[in-house]
């Protein structure tokens, strides 16, 4: 149970042409039970009048403030600026497609509270069918590669424990405050893919813990910004996105672990990059094939930068080996066959049959 007066708590909000989305995103936030907290709504610069709506509704509740940012930039960028305006003792984060639960922000707080070797916490993430498990905590697997547990699994309670995770999803976050100071915000490099994945990491190796707190329930539409697209827009989104999951792949082993997972894991993750551009290729989409081999390239031309990142997070914040908070990771029924089923799947428009990324 929290202690006298709760700690304030700072949720940003990131919206791009949300629609309805984010109406109802902040009514929910807003309807949190936790009594002192801010919201801050980074607008990306929308031009479907979402934002002004949300200003027109919620204008005399004095804990939002609203910021428009005159350009579009990535997520990474707009997180951080939210993190520069904050002045709670921990920041949560929120997309624009998600609806809480009222206890939600109180369930963090308390593991939060109750010990100060956790440096961030997430919340269980249910779609929005309420019943279907979007991410239960996040880990690496033996290859060096991300899966979300529990993701496309029917919620019967079996991820009901707090415990220890790898990471923590860009949705229904939160962190100390103080921990972010320690570590650095969000790698602007990184735009809109693993930045997650990447902070997290860091938190890890400075020697703070990162917890999943099932008590605590977000759910999540999933993409749903892209829902009020037009079809250029997610052609020019895939493309991007696929370009920065390749590259992220790599600049993330490259800027964290150290000489042995380093190469090991490069090795898969090339590997699947590789795959990726032959399947895409054979299936006749050379865009994403394209984007692919503009990922690695990225990484060519900014390697410079990249080690200088890396010296920084060895030197600076590393206090743990790899195989310390490796330990963390559980079982994970994917081999590489089953992540290239996977993959297939997600092409098709079906459900995975496992919890990967």
């Amino acid at each position: 149970m929290l202690k006298n007066k709760a700690p304030l708590v700072s949720v940003i909000i990131v919206n791009y042409n949300g629609g309805k989305l984010i109406e109802r995103c902040i009514k929910s936030i807003l309807n949190t039970d936790y009594q002192n907290f801010e919201v801050i709504a980074i607008d990306n610069n929308s031009t479907d009048g979402s934002i002004e709506l949300v200003e027109n509704i919620f204008k005399s509740d004095g804990r939002l403030r609203i910021l428009k940012l005159k350009h579009e930039c990535t997520l990474t960028t707009a997180f951080n600026v939210g993190i520069m305006l904050a002045r709670g003792k921990y920041i949560a984060f929120q997309h624009n497609d998600v609806e809480v639960d009222p206890s939600w922000l109180k369930e963090l707080i308390n593991v939060l509270e109750s010990d100060p070797s956790v440096g961030g916490a997430q919340g269980k993430i249910l779609f929005y069918d309420r019943t279907t498990i979007d991410c239960a905590g996040g880990f690496l697997d033996q290859y060096g590669l991300l899966y979300r547990r529990g993701h496309f699994e029917e919620d019967k309670g079996q991820y009901n424990e707090i415990v220890d995770s790898f990471i923590i999803h860009d949705t229904a976050m939160i962190f100390r405050k103080d921990c972010l100071r320690e570590v650095g915000y969000f790698d602007p490099d990184f735009g809109n893919v693993l930045e997650d994945l990447d902070l997290s990491l860091r938190i890890l190796l400075k020697g703070y813990r990162i917890v999943f707190v099932p008590s605590s329930i977000t759910y999540h539409m999933g993409g749903g910004t892209y829902l009020y697209a037009k079809t250029p827009f997610i052609f020019k989104h895939k493309k991007a996105g696929m370009c920065n999951h390749c590259k992220n792949r790599i600049m993330l082993i490259l800027k964290n672990f150290q000489l042995p997972n380093l190469i090991r894991f490069s090795i898969v993750n090339l590997l699947v990059i590789f795959y990726l551009i032959l399947y895409n290729t054979f299936t006749k989409r050379p865009h994403l094939a394209i984007a692919c081999f503009e990922g690695i390239l990225w990484i060519v031309k900014h390697f410079k930068r990249i080690y200088k990142k890396r010296l920084e997070i060895q030197k600076m914040i590393r206090k743990r080996d790899d195989e310390d908070i490796l330990r963390i990771t559980p079982s994970n029924p994917l081999g590489i066959y089953g992540r290239i089923k996977f993959y297939k799947e997600l092409e098709r428009g079906r459900k995975p049959v496992a919890n990967s990324l």
